[in-house]
């Protein structure tokens, strides 16, 4: 159980910091930042589309 715990403290720590630096990256590179999450975005879309196919061909 305190595993779990100690996993569960780290995931929030490293997200709380990947917000962190998110947020002083659209402020600092406003441009940069935009290309950066349009590719992101990008990325995510597909790979949301490739979990969607493959629970479908999963339970076909």
């Amino acid at each position: 159980m305190w595993t779990f715990l100690i996993g569960l403290c780290i995931f929030v720590g490293l997200a709380a910091a990947a917000l962190w630096l998110g947020q002083r990256a659209r402020r600092r590179f406003p441009k940069a930042y935009v290309i950066v999450d349009k590719i992101v975005s990008s990325i995510d879309l597909l790979f949301i589309v490739a979990v969607f196919f493959a629970v479908f061909y999963m339970t076909r």
